[in-house]
């Protein structure tokens, strides 16, 4: 989580971007930085732009910096698919 960096932006409420499921997939995981408030959207865009969010789980992860620097909280949303995914599938999310 330490790498991540937005191609559009910084992080902040309000933020889309797309998650790419590529088929065979059993987990689809995002994280951004625990400052900014819970997720506010998740639509799978093969699905008619159904709202998913509740199928994922949210924890609070901290994680340390480079070189022992102090540690931020990052939220981490988890989504376990019961089988492997068929078909390649997009997610949108919105902070």
């Amino acid at each position: 989580m330490r790498g991540l960096t937005p191609s559009n932006g910084g992080w902040a409420a309000g933020k889309t971007f797309t998650i790419n499921i590529p088929a065979g997939a059993m987990r689809v995981v995002f994280a951004y930085p625990a400052t900014i408030r819970d997720v506010n959207s998740v639509k799978d865009v093969n699905g008619l732009n159904a709202e998913v969010k509740s199928a994922f789980v949210k924890s609070t992860v901290s994680v340390e910096g480079a070189n022992g620097y102090t540690g931020i909280d990052y939220k981490v949303y988890v989504c376990d698919f019961a089988e492997a995914v068929a078909t390649a599938n997009k997610y949108t999310v919105t902070l």
